[in-house]
Order: C-alpha cells, then structure tokens, then sequence
C-alpha cells in the first residue's frame, strides 16, 4: 500500500508525509540537511535524513550534525556530551570492557580508569597555559610507567619519592633524584658507562672504589682518586705555558712548571727561578739574592750575578770569584786555600777521612744507580756545627741520561752525612769524583 501526500491530521498527527509501506519496512525519502525525511512539525528542519546510499543522518536546525555508516559514526558539528563517569564507571568505555576508558573526575581533569589497576593516567589542564600528563606509577625498577610498545621495560620511571629513573631492558642505567645523577652501571674499560654513540669503547667508567678511569678504544689510560690524577698509559701532553700562566700549577696560576726554549721552567710568583735542560741545570738569582742557600734562614749561601759568584754569610757578601780570580769583600774574611785529597775504600757507602777546607775524594766504584742514592760520613776537623758544605758530584767522563748531584745533612762538629744522588734515568759507567767546599 501506498500514503502519497494526504491529511491525516486528525487521525495521527502527520502532515504533507511521503511514504511507501511494504511488507515489515517503512520507506522515505532521502530528504536533506534542511529537509530530513522524518522532521517535528514544530522544527521541520530537525529531524533524521539519508546524506548518501548506506548513511544514516541527524539535522539540526538544518545542519548536519551526526552521520552514521559501515566506517562507523562521526559528530558533523557541535560537540558530544557526556556524564562525567567514576573510577571503575568511565563515561567513554568500550562494549567488550566497560569499565575501561575515561571520565571527568573535576573541572579541567580527565582520567583514564579500570577494573583491575583503577585510575592509571591523568590530564590535568586546570594549568592555563600548560597541560600535566600524570601517571599512576607501578612502583617496581625495571617495569618503568613510560615505555614503548613492543618493549615495556624500556622507558622512563618514578621509583622513589623526588626519583626517577630510565630503564633499558629492564636494568636500571641512570637514577635521578634531589642529590644528583646518577650512573648506576659500573662499566668496563672495554665497555665504559659514559661512552659515545660512534664509539662505545672510548669513555668514563668506575675502576675500583671511590676511583674513576678514563679509556680509549678499550685501554685503561688514566684514573683519578682521592690520592691523585695517576696516567696509566701513554703521555700527558700540556701547553708550554709561561711565567704568569704556568703549564702546570700548584692552585696558583704562576708558579709551577712551564716550558721555554727547550728548557723546563720553574716559576714561583711569576719569576723564573730554575731553568733544567739536557745537559745542566741552571738557578736564576741577582745580587744579594741566594741562589744556594746553607742551612735554612735564606741568608748564608752562594749568589749573585751573570759572572759574578758571591758567598753570603748571615746575610753579609764575604767573596766573589768571577773570571779573574777569588776576591775577598770583607775585611774580617780569612782565606784558608787548604786542599785535601782522600781515596774512598770499598764501596759509595765507605767512610771517608779528608781534612781540608777544599776536600778532592774520588769515589769507590764507578755504578751509581738511577733514581738512587747512597750516603756516607765525611770526617773532618774544619767542620764546626755551624758550617756551610758546598758539594759537587762529577765523573771523569759523562754518561748520557745521568743526572748528578750531592747533598750534606747531619753537620756537626768534625763531621757531616753527604749523600750521593742519582735521578737521572740511567746508571753511572765512569769513575766518581766528589769536591767538598767548607764553608764558615
């Protein structure tokens, strides 16, 4: 049966409809956006209409406002209202788990809820202008609460009140809290915990306690500790420096040690004090200015200027000896030329007898070894326990890579403990001799 356009006001409350009936379906027409096939006689462009073949549409006020097909429903205009939901009861839920998916627990704040772990994210935008993502955390180190798909032990986590951590295959790598950072592996010369992208070998790395290592492509190559900075392989290479910035410094930036000409530099307050280089060893000083002290008061000892040698006692010049000879300064200055010889017995550690005021001994043996030192007792009747020993070490014929020097301790009436230094880096092959100046 067929109804096309007739009155049944009275009867049913239609007006003008178009419809077809057949057998258990009711027909009508596409209508439009602002003609819907099936309106409210009080708004004829509100009701339900057919946008295209296979959709279902909803008008209002003759804008589309919901569209429903085999792709599912899509809100045209204005917005989708909900109820705010609770915990367990979410608002936006899903048919196979509704009690899972959001709600609004505040102004301003939506969560995301279920049935087995309860709220597990928040949104909180009562901000303004920024947005706070909480999460609910899980508690456990390894299983981090910002994760990636497809490997959930890998990510970002909260552990601790003021902590977090980052975790990569369930192992804790770095800590995080209000007393720092901190690298939780202890790592490898090989395998280093600070290491580089491009270079997982070279890097830092915890050697021992309270130590840290530096490697490079595997190596061990320095440590540092409470006890110091310690280079374990290779060299240590530093700029040359100057007087007033020094190469390397003791906290002050001029003293210390820097490099000039081939020489190695002391500098103490920005001065040069001692210049070292193959073959000598040079002291800077001027005039009235020790270069060698005696004792230690500063104020007995040799000094001077360029060829001029001056001996200072208790602060007062008693000789110069440059070029032309040994002049005596000081009027009360007595000059005893008295020169000794004395042939140690046995071995460097002998005693020996010499009584003169320029004392000429040659050594027993002729090894002394490198980095080393040997000492033995000089007896000698000048010797007063306020006097000034003046040493020199030499060998008939120099040995490279030997370094000489000698040093009187223990000096007391008749007697003093000279000690024979060697810091050089190789042993002595030639004949000792050793010079003692007495000094009163």
């Amino acid at each position: 049966m067929s109804i096309k356009r007739r009155r049944l006001d009275n009867e049913i409350g239609l007006t003008d409809l178009s419809l077809t009936l057949t057998t258990n379906s009711l027909a009508l027409v596409d209508g439009a956006a602002a003609a819907p096939s099936l309106y409210f006689t009080s708004s004829p462009t509100t009701g339900i209409y057919s946008s295209a073949a296979d959709n279902f549409d909803v008008t209002v006020n003759g804008v589309q406002t919901l569209n429903v097909n085999s792709s599912g429903t899509t809100i045209k205009s204005g917005v989708l209202s909900l109820p705010d939901g609770a915990t367990g009861v979410p608002s936006l839920t899903y048919t196979g788990a509704t009690n899972f998916g959001w709600y609004r627990p505040s102004a301003g704040k939506l969560r995301l809820t279920s049935s087995v772990g309860g709220d597990s994210v928040e949104i909180d935008g009562t901000g303004g202008t920024s947005t706070i993502l909480t999460v609910n955390s899980l508690g456990v180190e390894g299983n981090p609460e910002y994760a990636f798909i497809g490997d959930e032990t890998t990510g970002f986590g909260w552990s601790s009140a003021g902590a977090t951590y980052i975790s990569s295959s369930g192992d804790v790598i770095l800590r995080s809290d209000p007393t720092g950072i901190t690298v939780v592996p202890t790592g490898t010369a090989g395998a280093p915990s600070l290491r580089f992208s491009t270079d997982t070998t070279t890097g830092l790395y915890r050697s021992a306690a309270n130590e840290i290592s530096a490697s490079l492509s595997g190596s061990q190559k320095w440590k540092m500790s409470s006890t110091g900075f310690q280079l374990v392989t290779g060299t240590l290479t530093v700029p040359a420096g100057s007087a007033s910035n020094c190469a390397v410094n003791f906290g002050t930036a001029n003293t210390g040690f820097y490099s000039s000409g081939g020489q190695l530099v002391t500098a103490v307050g920005g001065s040069d004090c001692l210049y070292m280089a193959q073959f000598y060893t040079q002291v800077k000083a001027n005039a009235g200015n020790l270069a060698f002290c005696v004792g230690n008061d500063g104020t007995s000892g040799w000094g001077g200027s360029t060829g001029v040698n001056t001996y200072y006692n208790s602060g007062t010049a008693m000789a110069q000896y440059d070029s032309t000879g040994l002049t005596m300064v000081n009027s009360s200055a007595v000059v005893k030329p008295y020169l000794a010889t004395a042939t140690q017995l046995t071995d460097l550690t002998t005693g020996v007898t010499c009584n003169g005021q320029v004392n000429q001994i040659t050594l027993a043996g002729s090894v002394l070894v490198a980095h080393n030192s040997v000492s033995f007792t000089l007896t000698n009747s000048t010797i007063t326990a306020t006097s000034g020993l003046l040493c020199t070490l030499y060998q008939s014929t120099d040995d490279a890579g030997v370094c000489l020097s000698a040093h009187p301790s223990s000096i007391a009436a008749g007697s003093a403990l000279i000690t024979l230094w060697n810091t050089g880096g190789s042993d002595t092959s030639h004949a000792l001799f050793l010079t003692v100046m007495v000094l009163k």
